[in-house]
């Protein structure tokens, strides 16, 4: 069991510990007070006496093989994201996100349902779109790369 404290931290007054007290009372009546009218009072009170068939039905839930290949996959997805370069996955979502309001308006444009080889050169010139060909080919070739040491 822990010594009691003999004496009070410099600084600090005889009526501090009371008033924190006081305090902390006047916070956990208001949180009570905020979970009974929200109604989350009444959720876990049911919950914690139903919680052992509750939890037997999410073990039960859990323990299929759909569930544990999905959980297998959001891990490594997870270390996957985490081996990423710092920065590199708001660079990416900004990209994407120009990326897909440009498509937007390319495809409301008249003649978006047709295009020909030659249109298709044409835009290579485009030093975007040639900057966006050259770092999807980059992508390509190392997803090649790594698919062919696994298979």
């Amino acid at each position: 069991m822990a010594n009691p404290i003999q004496h009070a931290p410099p600084g600090t007054q005889a009526g501090d510990s009371v008033h924190a007290v006081a305090s902390a009372d006047e916070n956990l009546a208001a949180i009570l007070e905020s979970l009974q009218d929200a109604g989350a009072l009444r959720f876990i009170r049911a919950f914690l006496e139903q919680r052992q068939p509750l939890a037997e039905k999410l073990m039960e839930k859990m323990d299929t093989e759909p569930t544990k290949r999905g959980l297998k996959n959001a891990v490594t997805l997870m270390m996957g994201l985490g081996a990423l370069p710092d920065g590199i996955g708001v660079a990416l979502m900004s990209a994407l996100t120009q990326g897909f309001e440009r498509a937007g308006e390319a495809s409301q444009l008249p003649d978006a349902d047709k295009m020909s080889v030659w249109q298709l050169m044409g835009m290579l010139k485009n030093p975007d779109v040639a900057r966006a060909v050259h770092y999807l080919m980059g992508f390509l070739e190392g997803l090649g790369k790594a698919l062919k040491t696994t298979s």
